[in-house]
């Protein structure tokens, strides 16, 4: 849903998912990743009336925008563009949250990310460290790849809390930037 809201504002963006080539497997999956969110993030059960809320307004923009926007499927070991093509990068159960469980995937994962951004552009990550599903060895490998990405000329991370709210708790956000 931000590429469809970013997209809506007049800027270009792009969503890279494994998942787009097969729609119905998409939707599949954000359904089973909705679930796990009701459950663990906000205490409810998915097809209870307050879960059947939530998921409305999870799956409102997401579906909006899979009409007329720019929709990728592509590796994020992999990534279908040029060096230095974006401004800003956003990954939000993308990159952590989906790679944690291999400490090559990711940080190839990251090294491809930086790849594409220009000189002064930026990566977000959510939810860094944090978050119901991730374990100590996800952590840890997010972590390490997070210091070897850091030992790389160029490259300034940042890391704050995002949202602080009650039912979700605290969000950490790593932002990375690419300095050269």
């Amino acid at each position: 849903d931000t590429v469809y809201r970013l997209r809506q504002a007049g800027g270009q963006a792009y969503s890279v998912d494994t998942c787009y080539a097969d729609l119905d497997d998409m939707l599949a999956s954000h359904r089973r990743g909705f679930e796990v969110t009701a459950r663990n993030v906000f205490g409810v059960e998915p097809d209870s009336q307050r879960g059947r809320q939530l998921y409305r307004s999870f799956t409102e923009a997401f579906v909006a925008g899979l009409e007329g926007s720019c929709y990728v499927a592509a590796s994020a070991t992999a990534l279908p563009f040029r060096d230095g093509y974006f401004d800003l990068m956003l990954s939000f159960n993308g990159i952590f949250g989906t790679l944690d469980f291999s400490p090559v995937l990711l940080r190839e994962a990251l090294l491809e990310a930086v790849r594409v951004l220009r000189p002064g552009g930026s990566l977000q990550l959510l939810p860094f460290q944090q978050g119901p599903v991730l374990n100590d060895y996800e952590r840890a490998n997010q972590l390490a790849a997070v210091h070897d990405l850091a030992s790389l000329p160029g490259i300034v991370l940042h890391d704050a809390v995002a949202r602080d709210e009650p039912g979700l708790g605290v969000v950490r956000r790593l932002t990375i930037t690419k300095t050269r």
